[in-house]
């Protein structure tokens, strides 16, 4: 009888790394939290975005510029008092850090890898084809870099709106959006890499 390659690799997975359960664990309390900071930034009354001077504007004497409700600090940051639903999405508050769109895709993240943690876990690597979960966290992290692009591109054009053009926000493509582009495609190839690896199985256990 032929050894099984794939099933050794597999049992030495599970052996080499039970820290798989408590990984899955992890997601789950990771779940929770993105949930809890997303309702959070949703019934957020106050938005704070750090801003630059604008092409036109007279502000060196002031502490605070006022446009309306909003208001800007003498350190460059906007305060957007009753933000709209679609400036809470697009806006990044500097006081958290915290962007909504990336707590959605930490979420469904989450909801992806704690759904293929088991069939890792459990003796069935090769067993069951879990390369369409594996391509869904590669789509989905690059879905998240169209996102987070199209927010820095668009963010400029609401700060300058809502203050006059007096000032306006930095529109750079992060560095590490480019890192996780890169990362979306190597899961891609593991996805891909998965999928022959199961069609070898399969292969080997009709010739046993």
């Amino acid at each position: 009888m032929k050894p099984n390659l794939f099933r050794s690799i597999n049992d030495a997975l599970t052996e080499r790394f039970p820290i798989l359960p408590r990984v899955r664990k992890g997601l789950y309390g990771l779940l929770f939290l993105s949930g809890l900071f997303l309702i959070m930034q949703c019934s957020n009354e106050n938005i704070h975005v750090s801003v630059v001077p604008g092409k036109i504007g007279s502000y060196d004497s002031k502490t605070v510029v006022v446009y309306g409700r909003n208001a800007i600090l003498l350190q460059g940051e906007l305060i957007i008092a009753n933000p709209t639903f679609l400036q809470k999405v697009l806006l990044t508050d500097t006081t958290t850090n915290l962007n909504i769109i990336s707590l959605i895709i930490i979420g469904m993240l989450s909801i992806v890898i704690i759904r293929i943690i088991p069939k890792i876990y459990q003796h069935n690597l090769f067993r069951k084809d879990i390369s369409a979960s594996i391509r869904a966290l590669g789509y989905i992290m690059i879905v998240h870099v169209w996102l987070m692009a199209f927010c820095a591109f668009y963010t400029p054009s609401i700060i300058e709106h809502l203050t006059h053009n007096a000032f306006t926000t930095h529109n750079t493509f992060p560095i590490w959006l480019a890192v996780e582009v890169y990362a979306a495609w190597i899961i891609l190839a593991v996805a891909s890499a998965f999928k022959r690896g199961l069609q070898l199985q399969k292969e080997q256990d009709l010739t046993v």
